[in-house]
């Protein structure tokens, strides 16, 4: 009964808090109103510009002040159980060079919750994406990249058939030695090493992964795996829902499982593997 009472308290004074809040952004709204009453009709411009830009700023801060006990008290402890060398989840920027590998062209991309660590010996980087091309949403869920020890040496990209914004760099029509129709109904596989696609391919849980979540792109390249999963829920971030802190760590170990079923997809894969360099 304590820890519940406890869990009550916390979410109920976040909650307060974000009350007060709205409050200072409605009166610093309804005064920015005023001001432009009594100015020319240029200042008037100006002033809703400015005022859109202080309460765009004070949102963000709020978000982030509210996020950051749920990080500090659940996210981060419960990602340090699971996996080894964990950072703390930050937000973050895509770098250009890995956006293009999935989505060719030059969109702008910001992140969230990004955390690098270690599972069953492998690194890697997971992070929530959000892209974009002017007003046109390019791509919005989780990115993954993993590190492997395969002994690769080549390119194997999956995307689906419907996807127009990716020119091929290697044979498109390349003869796989695999039969999985759900598969190659949905994907168009490009690569020049298809002995290669054939045993990334052999997981599974790697084509349960791509068959079930559809827009996914996948891409090995010299033994990294890069992976994008649409999804309209970030992982890791408090929508405000949620009654109770056994609910907020539910969710939060429904996510982490869902990255370690992905990596255990990646870590299934049959490949020749050689020893990864010291880190």
């Amino acid at each position: 009964m304590q820890g519940n009472e406890m869990e009550r308290l916390f979410l109920r004074s976040m909650r307060k808090t974000d009350i007060l809040r709205a409050v200072v952004a409605g009166c610093l709204a309804a005064i920015c109103i005023i001001v432009s009453a009594y100015v020319s009709l240029a200042a008037g411009l100006w002033t809703g510009v400015a005022a859109f830009i202080a309460l765009g700023a004070f949102w963000n801060y709020s978000h982030r002040r509210r996020q950051k006990p749920i990080t500090d008290q659940i996210t981060l402890p419960a990602l340090s159980a699971a996996f080894e060398q964990t950072a703390r989840p930050l937000p973050g920027k895509l770098p250009q060079a890995e956006q293009s590998l999935l989505f060719p062209g030059n969109y702008a991309a910001k992140c969230s919750n990004m955390v690098s660590a270690v599972w069953q010996g492998m690194t890697f980087t997971f992070a929530n994406v959000f892209m974009r091309e002017g007003r046109r949403s390019v791509f919005h869920g989780q990115w993954l990249v993993v590190r492997t020890d395969w002994a690769m040496k080549g390119r194997v990209f999956l995307r689906e058939h419907r996807d127009t914004d990716v020119t091929a760099k290697a044979d498109p029509d390349a003869k796989l030695p695999m039969a999985d129709s759900a598969l190659l109904r949905r994907y168009h596989v490009e690569t020049d090493i298809p002995n290669a696609a054939a045993a990334i391919l052999s997981s599974s849980l790697l084509r349960s992964l791509l068959v079930a979540n559809e827009g996914t792109r996948l891409l090995v390249e010299d033994g990294v795996v890069h992976l994008a999963i649409p999804s309209d829920y970030p992982f890791f971030e408090m929508t405000g829902l949620e009654e109770n802190l056994l609910q907020v760590n539910s969710e939060t170990q429904q996510q982490i499982a869902a990255i370690q079923s992905w990596l255990d997809g990646i870590l299934a894969v049959e490949f020749p593997r050689q020893p990864l360099p010291e880190t």
